[in-house]
Formats: C-alpha cells, structure tokens, sequence
C-alpha cells in the first residue's frame, strides 16, 4: 500500500510525509525512495524504533538509530522522531529504567547532533500516565539542547493533558 498512500498524499496536497525506518529496509528501499521521488514528496523527518529502558536493547537501538540517521540524511531528512517503546501489559518504567532511556536519548541526541540532524522524542498515551510521569521525566532529564519534543495535541488530549499546557511545558524542544 506504500504507492497508494504516497500518492494520496501528494494528490491532496502535501508536500511532505514522515515514514518510518521500516520503509528503508534493504528489500523496499530502493522502491520507496523512488516513490518519494515519482510523487514529489519531500521527507524532513523520519520516525525510528526504539527500546531504551533495558540495556541491550538500548544500546542496539543506540547504534541503529544513528546508522539509519546516516543512510537516510542524503533524501533531505533534517530530524529523526522516536517515541521509546512501552514496557509490556502497560506497566510503568521505574526511574533507573527512565534514567538509562534518558541517558540513551541524551546519546542518540549527541550522535544525530554530529551528522547536522535533530532528534525529537514523541509521546502516546503510556508515556502520559500518571500525570506524564514519564514524558515529564524526559523534558526534566534529557538536554534539550540534544533532545527536541514532537507533540501531537491529539495523543495528549487522549492521555489526559490539557494541550495547551502540555505544549507550554515543551517550552523551547517544540521543533
């Protein structure tokens, strides 16, 4: 489906579309740079994966988000969005599982920083439980200089923030 969504796209007007990383594996990538190309659409940003509150799996998502930074920034990408991933079953982080996360933030930051990117951080519903404990804990302890804030005033509603304070608390990150 990835032609007919470029091409509704582009036939209702817009000028640029964010696609995730799973569209530049090795087997489609060719095909949706092509795409990209045939229907005009530009790609400022590009959202990625990742796991940040374990160890392994942050370290893996460490390196392959800045490796796939460096294979995409050539099609005009200026900024990669990453919303880390829940833990199972809606169970909340603990706060050594949400420092690692910002340390890893904080890292992917400084490596995007190196290659020219941005690195914004997105939100669901599960990062704003609790009075966005742990959307809160990120803006709070992460470099805002290194990590931006990619709001959707949508997700924030459903999660129970009032949008425009939720906006204000982004201060400078919002890109």
């Amino acid at each position: 489906g990835l032609e007919e969504i470029l091409a509704g796209s582009h036939e209702a007007g817009y000028k640029n579309v964010e696609l995730s990383s799973e569209f530049f594996n090795p087997q489609i990538r060719s095909r949706t740079i092509a795409l990209l190309k045939q229907y005009d659409l530009g790609m400022p940003t590009v959202f990625a994966s990742s796991k940040l509150y374990e160890p392994a799996a942050a370290e893996t998502s460490i390196r392959d988000i800045v490796e796939f930074a460096k294979s995409v920034k050539p099609l005009g990408v200026r900024a990669i969005v990453t919303n880390p991933q829940p833990k199972p079953q809606h169970q909340e982080k603990t706060d050594e599982e949400l420092a690692l996360q910002c340390r890893s933030l904080d890292e992917i930051g400084k490596e995007l920083r190196k290659e020219n990117l941005n690195f914004q951080i997105h939100h669901h519903t599960p990062e704003l439980v609790n009075k966005a404990r742990e959307w809160r804990y990120q803006l709070d302890h992460t470099d805002p200089k290194l990590v931006l804030a990619c709001v959707d005033v949508h997700w924030a509603y459903r999660g129970g923030q009032e949008p425009l304070q939720f906006i204000k608390a982004c201060g400078m990150r919002l890109n």
